[in-house]
This record gives C-alpha cells, sequence and structure tokens, in this order.
C-alpha cells in the first residue's frame, strides 16, 4: 500500500476502541478524536471523544491508512471517508452495516413516511375580532405583533 495520509497535529480521525476499552460508544459508531501527537505516519496520541462528548488520552494508537486492514481487537484510530476521498484515494466500496437511522419509517401500510413529524391542520380555530376571519388559536396578525 503506498498511499498514505500523512498525520498532524490537530487532523480529526474516528477512534474504535477495543470492546475491553471502557469508553462510552453508541451503536458501534467510530469516536471522534484530535491527534494530539504524532509518532509515525501509522502511531498517534489522540485526545478521544466518548459518545457523551468527555475527553479521554489514548497514546501510541495504531492509524489505520486507508485500504490496509483493521486489526482485530484491538484499538485504532482511522481517516473518515471524505478525508480519503479529499486526498484522492480511491478505495473499493464496501456494504456498510445499516445503522437503525438508516432504514426508513414506514406507516401501517408499508409505504415510507416522508415526514415523521404529524402536524394537524385542523387545529382549533378562533374568529378573528375585527374580520371575522378564523385562524389557528394563538397566532397572531401583523398588527398584533407591533
Amino acid at each position: 500500500m503506498s498511499e498514505k495520509i500523512i498525520p498532524t497535529v490537530g487532523r480529526i480521525v474516528w477512534f474504535t476502541p477495543a470492546d475491553h476499552d471502557g469508553i462510552g460508544q453508541l451503536n458501534g459508531q467510530p469516536l471522534a478524536a484530535i491527534v494530539a501527537g504524532v509518532h509515525s505516519d501509522t502511531s498517534v496520541n489522540l485526545a478521544v471523544f466518548d459518545a457523551y462528548g468527555n475527553t479521554q488520552q489514548r497514546s501510541s494508537v495504531r492509524l489505520v491508512q486507508p485500504g490496509e486492514d483493521k486489526p482485530d481487537g484491538g484499538s485504532y484510530a482511522s481517516w473518515m471517508p471524505y478525508q480519503v476521498k479529499s486526498a484522492g484515494i480511491e478505495l473499493p466500496v464496501v456494504d456498510a452495516p445499516a445503522l437503525a437511522s438508516d432504514t426508513p419509517e414506514t406507516d401501517d401500510n408499508g409505504d415510507e413516511v416522508v415526514d415523521a413529524e404529524v402536524r394537524n391542520t385542523d387545529a382549533e380555530q378562533t374568529p378573528d375580532a375585527e374580520s371575522g376571519d378564523e385562524s389557528p388559536a394563538g397566532s397572531e396578525t401583523a398588527e398584533e405583533s407591533k
């Protein structure tokens, strides 16, 4: 593998903790981390943000370069997909596991729900004192807002 992204202090990477690491993670998502120190192209010190925004430090973390295999069972850092793309590195397309947020919401008929928020357009109507027009309760006219 000859194409590498050179790590520098201040760059953002993804940190994937080992199972036994104990750092807060949600649904297997990688954690945000800032490169705090650089040992080599494949070893960095990180300030890691857990899934709740708390920071922890990790030293001498393996930085997996684009196209390299990820280590089995150990913690590692990796470049985000947009960073790899920005560096002009072409990688084979791999199907990622679907997250719960990737699954479209459906109604009782199995149709995809475009906007999950349901708005009642038949909200209670109150007559407008001046014109006799009905307007939604709690709304104000341009005159009232002055």
